[in-house]
């Protein structure tokens, strides 16, 4: 059960409208919008001139609770079986107020639950979920839960849960494996590879990547954009 994707070419008006239909999933992304509503001065505008964005408040210290959030999402990322999946969701969250944390305790505020708001790529409106430490102690990815469709569910789970598998059927392969190794800190050595091959990559990229053939002075005048400069 994934949130409402986000919907391109469509004026805010209508996005919102679409966002607010469906089941209890858009429950979390409504609360995002009642905590930070979109500008209503856009509301026939379409996502090339106004895309909604959440804004945090300002950080934190001693959130040990958002650390594990965070590690739980880089768990995923790098999970034998799931990586790719996870990786190209480009998952992230930040708290979605300023209250304090739930961990370590704070002898004047005595709350179990703070909601924190998760962004997902395709998705324009972001999930505020209530995370609680189930049970009580300190916060491991284990035992950090969300409320979602009257449960308690571990972070784990309900990421899973929510991780559209689109994202990576719709791309292309070297997009899924760039969004791969900036996740994981992995690269491709092209450099290290032996001369002919090397020569078989730059022929590909020159010919359908630029469109053309180019001599070697044009090819030093091409910026990092692809441009071409001088001739």
């Amino acid at each position: 059960m994934r949130l409402q994707p986000r919907k391109y070419g469509l004026p805010l008006g209508r996005r919102l409208s679409e966002a607010q239909c469906g089941d209890d999933r858009t429950t979390a992304q409504m609360f995002t919008l009642s905590l930070q509503p979109a500008d209503q001065r856009h509301f026939s505008d379409d996502d090339s001139i106004y895309s909604y964005a959440f804004q945090p408040p300002e950080r934190q210290d001693n959130d040990d609770v958002l650390i594990f959030l965070r590690r739980a999402i880089h768990e995923l990322e790098i999970h034998p079986q799931l990586h790719l999946l996870m990786c190209n969701q480009d998952f992230s969250v930040v708290p979605s107020t300023t209250a304090p944390s739930i961990w370590p305790p704070d002898s004047k505020d005595d709350n179990h639950v703070k909601m924190y708001t998760f962004s997902q790529d395709g998705v324009e409106f972001p999930a505020t979920m209530p995370v609680r430490i189930m049970p009580r102690g300190d916060p491991t990815v284990n035992t950090l839960h969300v409320a979602w469709n009257t449960r308690w569910i571990t972070i784990t789970s309900w990421l899973l849960e929510i991780a559209n598998p689109n994202l990576v059927a719709t791309r292309p392969p070297h997009e899924i494996t760039h969004n791969w190794w900036c996740k994981n800190g992995k690269k491709f050595e092209l450099l290290k590879l032996p001369a002919e091959i090397k020569l078989e990559i730059f022929e590909y990229v020159v010919e359908n990547v630029l469109g053309g053939s180019f001599t070697i002075a044009q090819l030093a005048k091409i910026d990092i954009r692809g441009r071409i400069f001088g001739f």
